[in-house]
């Protein structure tokens, strides 16, 4: 009796279930008659094009298409990345003097995985002058670090990770300084230990001038992922000296020459002139050891070099004779 009665239930289930799937059916073929809502077409961080399809009914349709042209090829993502440079530059001067920032403000228009969005961003620095520092988290709104000297070659860093944002988020951290590295991942609110032993006079050096600092990383593996390819691509490329070589060729493109350009303008405050004449031929023999070329290359890692420095160059090389030879030698 008993198992005839389950038997019924669970027919009666099934066919609730039919008639569920049916109607689902239905609904959605009746929404995608009348076509999506919304269509989307976005470049990802991989060059390829997705058009995304959202229908009136709970359905949403991709379509991916490979690249157009190989990474090493897409001038129109490294010029993107001067551009985001600029701004960030744009909103470094209006920080006024404070260097540091949080994953909040440190580009808040731009998508976690850009260029080197997946760079953490500091939070503490701790030592035996200041042991006790306090940061907001992604996860947990207060993180406390506390640096405690337990004997010449080692030293406690104790976290108190406290009111997490929901029940499933983390923290990510890297310690470090010139001879330690660790990264810790804080999943649970509470206290958490770590010992740090030096067992070299070198790494005891260090603490005792500096101590050690904590970085906090902003975004998700995937972000991570995306940012670490896109910053390769807003650098490979062009570093030969041969023209018909597909991945590492010599030329950069007329409007990455721009991109930089304006960039060096913005962020520098320098306005390169354009020249009429692009080739000047040297006497060899005018040229003696010692003699020093600074080199600036519009292909987006000589202006960040120079924005870095403060330089007006990107690159040092200078002359040498050896037995009479003329050469020219590189830093």
């Amino acid at each position: 009796m008993f198992d005839m009665i389950l038997g019924g239930v669970e027919s009666v289930s099934n066919q609730v279930s039919d008639a569920y799937t049916t109607l689902d059916g239905m609904a959605r073929e009746a929404s995608d008659s009348f076509g999506p809502i919304t269509t989307n077409v976005s470049k990802n961080k991989f060059g390829c094009l997705v058009e995304e399809n959202i229908y009136s009914y709970p359905h949403t349709e991709k379509t991916i298409k490979a690249p157009l042209v190989p990474f090493h090829m897409d001038y129109a993502q490294q010029e993107a990345h001067l551009t985001s440079a600029l701004s960030h530059h744009k909103l470094k001067s209006s920080n006024g003097s404070s260097p540091t920032y949080t994953c909040e403000d440190r580009a808040p228009d731009s998508d976690p995985s850009d260029v080197l969005m997946l760079l953490p961003v500091f939070a503490a620095q701790i030592d035996g002058k200041n042991p006790k520092a306090t940061y907001q988290g992604r996860c947990f709104e207060e993180i406390t670090f506390e640096y405690v000297k337990t004997s010449e070659t080692s030293f406690d860093v104790n976290v108190t990770t406290a009111n997490p944002k929901n029940s499933l988020c983390k923290d990510v951290i890297f310690f470090a300084n010139t001879e330690i590295q660790h990264f810790e991942v804080f999943f649970f609110h509470g206290s958490h230990r770590l010992t740090f032993q030096m067992n070299s006079p070198e790494a005891q050096a260090d603490v005792g001038q500096q101590g050690i600092k904590a970085f906090a990383f902003c975004e998700n593996v995937i972000q991570d992922i995306e940012s670490l390819w896109t910053t390769l691509k807003a650098f490979v490329g062009g570093i030969s000296d041969h023209p018909h070589i597909p991945v590492i060729g010599s030329h950069v493109p007329p409007y990455m020459e721009k991109a930089n350009v304006e960039f060096i303008n913005e962020a520098l405050g320098v306005q390169l002139q354009k020249r009429t004449t692009q080739i000047v031929d040297i006497d060899p023999d005018t040229i003696q050891s010692g003699d020093f070329f600074g080199i600036m290359r519009l292909d987006g890692l000589d202006p960040i070099i120079m924005y870095g420095t403060g330089s007006r160059i990107g690159h040092n090389t200078m002359a040498l004779r050896f037995d009479g030879e003329l050469y020219v030698v590189e830093s």
